[in-house]
């Protein structure tokens, strides 16, 4: 291993020595999984030693830098979800349908153009790439040996047959025929679409694996090695080449890959689609509002899961150039749609249409776990704590309210509001029937794929590393981190919480021997008295810029850090400014839906119109935890016949109301009701006309306020049936 370093360390070298040491690495299998990993991280760092010298690559780095999979360890409930995942969907989806059981398999050939996807047979690229993503990085999360050796055999198609001449990974098509390039445009590329999405599984496997065969099969076929990717992908549907490319470069300094990101970012000789070009320029409300928006469909934005996909590519800009002005223009686009569509539960609204926050609008779970991965990945170029908190907002809230309790069915579409299963897809169009119903797949089957990925994106980027050769702890959970620090010394941390539903964080640090690191911890933007000890000793809580504690000295076996964040309950106010009346378009369609009605965008609204749509809201919050009112139910799809749920909070409402209760938490998590913390609430029992098709929160002036009551909440997740966003109405 001495030689590898060394040459790693030449800086002046080549990229072909780089190439070199890759054959090196050829008896990897002889080392078992363990040595993979060690090995590969030391290409990492050879890697991007020799890219500092060179023309191409990165011009800014990460403010932390990811783990990879299996780094860290998911425990206590955490750990009782990711199991249930994996039990109901993950290690079965070969049960789930066919697509799955075909998904990327060698030997399975569609008879279908690969690139339609409307046609049966056609699906398992893109639901197979979402799935096999989540596959990898769930199995190393969990330490699972069967399960890892399962999610290698269903790399191996690729795995096996990568070569020079595949399209992106689809390796059975020769790139110089251009009949192929034409089978991968239909469907607005989306075939090459469904291959940068197993892209990011493969780079996961590659990280997780260190197998020399991931790193080759990136080489031959990534994404973005060849120009034509981007631009056929982009037509209508961005993907995540440029994001593979990125990672693909890191680890192969392939010149032809730097090639492409150089004409991408540097606009050379390249003319983009519109929509992956977007996030070049800075964002205005008329692109939200309809008046500027290159999109061919008649909706006023992206699709959820493309406008994350934007986003990303914008970030991934910046650490290309270091041009602190594609970094701004990024994060003026995810303030703007924060500021106009980010929903109370996390995820901002994108149930097929981009729109304004509302009660019944919906958030679509495959969009969900694209944002949870857009979210992670600003932030980790950032740094910015805040960021961090709506990362945890979303997954506590959302990321749980898009599977049963047992993990054995999901909803599509998810909305604060249920208190009937046509609550999201009336809202939106009429045929998009039972989208926010709990059942074992859903059509499209993308959200059945992509619910794998939301618990091990999660469990993956809970911590990070700092550039300063520290740990930072970036997202609260039980869990265990192994990892390197300082000049390469291996320690471990084992968090020991039951937060979100508590409220103190213990971490205890092995090592083999004394180790001085930075350790950094985020405080909460939401949290305004934390305290922190160590081995009992009072540790000053003041937080930097970023929202980080930076904790560094010369740590010994058995140290032990105790974070302690108090939530006071939140009252948030919103406007709905979603109409409740539906717009008639019938006999457009788009995609595969013939569409009837669905909500008009902003900018199919007057001034006077949007102000008389206006309906205010409240909901409630505690920590990073989002509260409903769980209507009993039957079941997760149906509540108890006459069961109310028609109730009104006053406005401005006073925290001083809320009353806080919590209890034990269950041996075994299962988001039940019976949470171990709730909130009792004082609200009033109200009636009003609602639409069953169109369903809309009323206006103060439209309710009839009757006896007043205490109701009592709990978290988002624990509920099915639930009203989270509450009307309101002055006090008498």
């Amino acid at each position: 291993m001495e030689l590898d370093v060394k040459i790693f360390a030449g800086v002046s070298k080549k990229t072909a020595l780089c190439l070199r040491v890759l054959e090196r690495f050829e008896n990897f299998e002889k080392k078992g999984r363990l040595m993979r990993p060690v090995c590969f991280f030391l290409l990492l760092l050879g890697t991007a030693l020799l890219a500092s010298a060179q023309e191409h690559g990165p011009k800014a780095q990460r403010h932390f830098e990811p783990l990879p999979p299996g780094a860290v360890e998911p425990g206590g409930w955490l750990r009782d979800w990711a199991i249930s995942v994996r039990d109901g969907y993950t290690a079965v989806m070969d049960n789930v349908h066919a697509d799955f059981r075909n998904a990327w398999r060698a030997d399975f050939s569609p008879t279908v153009p690969v690139g339609d996807w409307g046609v049966p047979g056609a699906y398992h690229l893109e639901g197979g790439g979402y799935w096999l993503d989540g596959l990898v990085r769930l199995a190393y999360a969990l330490h699972d040996e069967k399960l890892i050796e399962y999610a290698e055999s269903r790399f191996a198609g690729v795995l096996d047959h990568c070569n020079e001449k595949g399209i992106g990974h689809l390796w059975w098509l020769d790139r110089h025929d251009e009949a192929n390039w034409k089978q991968v445009s239909l469907m607005d590329g989306h075939a090459l679409r469904a291959s940068s999405r197993f892209g990011l599984g493969m780079t996961a496997y590659a990280y997780a694996s260190g197998d020399p065969r991931a790193i080759q099969a990136m080489r031959c076929n990534d994404d973005c090695r060849d120009i034509r990717c981007v631009t056929v992908t982009g037509l209508n549907h961005p993907s995540n080449a440029p994001y593979n490319a990125y990672e693909n470069y890191r680890m192969t300094q392939d010149p032809a890959v730097a090639e492409v990101l150089d004409r991408v970012f540097y606009n050379r000789d390249v003319t983009l689609p519109k929509q992956l070009g977007i996030y070049r320029e800075m964002p205005s409300e008329k692109y939200l509002r309809g008046e500027k928006v290159p999109y061919p469909h008649d909706n006023s934005f992206l699709h959820g899961a493309q406008i994350n996909e934007v986003l990303m590519s914008g970030a991934i800009k910046y650490l290309w150039t270091g041009d602190p002005k594609d970094l701004e223009i990024t994060l003026a686009w995810v303030h703007l749609l924060d500021e106009i569509t980010l929903q109370p539960h996390g995820a901002i609204v994108q149930d097929e249409f981009t729109g304004p926050r509302g009660a019944y609008r919906g958030s679509e779970t495959c969009s969900i776990a694209n944002e949870l991965f857009r979210r992670i990945q600003v932030f980790a170029i950032t740094g910015n704590g805040p960021m961090a908190d709506k990362i945890e907002r979303l997954f506590f809230n959302a990321g749980a309210g898009t599977m049963s309790r047992d993990c054995t069915r999901h909803v599509y579409l998810q909305s604060l509001n249920r208190p009937y299963t046509t609550s999201v897809v009336a809202y939106n169009t009429t045929h998009f029937h039972q989208r926010d119903v709990y059942k074992r797949q859903h059509n499209p089957r993308c959200c059945t794929a992509g619910l794998n990925k939301i618990v091990p994106y999660f469990i993956q980027y809970m911590w990070m590393t700092s550039q300063d050769k520290g740990l930072a702890a970036v997202l609260y959970a039980p869990n265990r981190v192994t990892a390197s620090v300082a000049d390469g010394k291996k320690v471990t941390l084992e968090t020991e919480t039951q937060y979100p539903f508590q409220e103190t964080v213990a971490m205890t640090l092995h090592t083999q021997e004394p180790v001085e690191f930075p350790l950094w911890l985020r405080v909460p933007a939401w949290c305004s008295h934390a305290t922190v000890t160590l081995n009992d000793q009072a540790v000053e809580a003041t937080s930097d810029q970023n929202g980080f504690l930076r904790v560094c000295r010369t740590w010994q076996e058995g140290d032990k850090l105790v974070l302690h964040f108090p939530m006071q309950p939140v009252v948030e106010h919103y406007v709905d400014k979603n109409p409740p009346v539906l717009k008639d378009v019938t006999g457009r369609k788009i995609w595969f839906e013939d569409i009837e009605y669905r909500a008009p965008t902003l900018g199919e609204l007057s001034a006077e119109e949007t102000a008389a749509t206006d309906r205010p809201f409240q909901c409630v919050s505690l920590g990073p935890l989002l509260f409903s009112y769980p209507i009993p139910e039957k079941d997760e799809n149906h509540a108890v016949e006459g069961a109310r749920w028609q109730y009104a909070l006053e406005k401005n409402l006073p925290t001083h109301q809320v009353e806080v209760i919590r209890k034990p938490m269950t041996e075994k998590w299962d988001w039940r009701v019976d949470a171990p913390v709730q909130l009792r609430v004082p609200a009033w029992e109200t009636s009003w006309q609602d639409n069953v098709q169109q369903p809309h929160l009323p206006k103060p002036e439209e309710m009839q306020v009757g006896q007043k009551v205490s109701i009592t909440l709990v978290p988002y997740g624990c509920t099915k049936m639930k009203m989270s966003a509450f009307p309101v109405k002055e006090a008498p």
